[in-house]
């Protein structure tokens, strides 16, 4: 079999996995261990690429945000499941480098809860909360390596990314939408640093802590409010929150975000 033909055949067997999910008929509400399981244990058993992952993506995007009458989780089947694909991928190469480039597409809660990864960067993606709360589920000694969202748009992309775990460093280039980044390193034990560069949008960085914010030709409104770190530079000049941590918790408040 050549490498084009094996491609198109992951590509068809993962789609297929997916359509299972997907099926009105699917029981699948996002907590079912055994489904999971048995769902992991298929894809491990593919030898699929970072290509065939974008494939993937660029298949069901818009698709993840249908819901039905029938089922209100069903818009989050497809996220579980672009989850458990990269899950998988990183399980069977935990020192690759990977790139997803999703052309543009719109795809919500896109690898929403992800494990633990090495270090990965996300382009030309757009959505609600992509790639939030990675290494949320994970435990150990090991950490989340170097993030990258390059020309990505929507709402908390990257949101508590880190959430109770370590991170090497998260990077958002060229990005847009209210609430990027924020939460990063909630609860971390060793949080590392979160750049955003040329980014816009309000609330950016809001509520992380991160060792360190570094924010250079951003805008919007209030631009890295997180008073638990003290180490936020705009444009290079350090903005000393913790100076106003009470007026700070009285705006993510009026924001209904504590």
């Amino acid at each position: 079999m050549s490498s084009s033909e094996k491609s198109s055949d992951n590509i068809e067997r993962i789609l297929s996995l997916a359509s299972t999910i997907t099926s009105e008929d699917s029981d699948f509400v996002g907590n079912d261990f055994d489904f999971i399981s048995a769902m992991t244990s298929s894809l491990m058993r593919i030898d699929y690429s970072q290509e065939d992952i974008e494939q993937f993506v660029r298949f069901f995007a818009q698709t993840s945000s249908h819901t039905t009458p029938k089922d209100p989780h069903h818009g989050f089947r497809l996220p579980h499941f672009s989850r458990l694909l990269i899950n998988c991928y990183i399980k069977k190469n935990p020192t690759s480098n990977v790139i997803i480039d999703g052309k543009g597409v719109q795809f919500d809660y896109l690898f929403l809860g992800s494990g633990r990864v090495n270090n990965v960067e996300l382009r030309n993606l757009n959505g609600k909360m992509i790639f939030g709360y990675s290494g949320f589920q994970d435990s150990g000694s090991s950490s989340l390596g170097e993030i990258v969202f390059r020309n990505c748009h929507g709402y908390a992309l990257g949101q508590n990314i880190g959430h109770g775990e370590r991170y090497k460093k998260v990077t958002f280039i060229g990005c847009s939408g209210r609430r990027i980044g924020a939460g990063i390193g909630r609860y971390c034990s060793e949080p590392g640093p979160v750049d955003f560069i040329s980014c816009n949008g309000n609330y950016i960085g809001l509520d992380s802590e991160a060792s360190v914010i570094n924010m250079n030709n951003c805008s919007g409104k209030h631009l890295g409010l997180s008073p638990m770190t003290d180490n936020v530079y705009v444009d290079g000049r350090k903005v000393k929150f913790k100076l106003v941590k009470e007026i700070a918790l009285h705006l993510l408040e009026k924001v209904h975000l504590y």
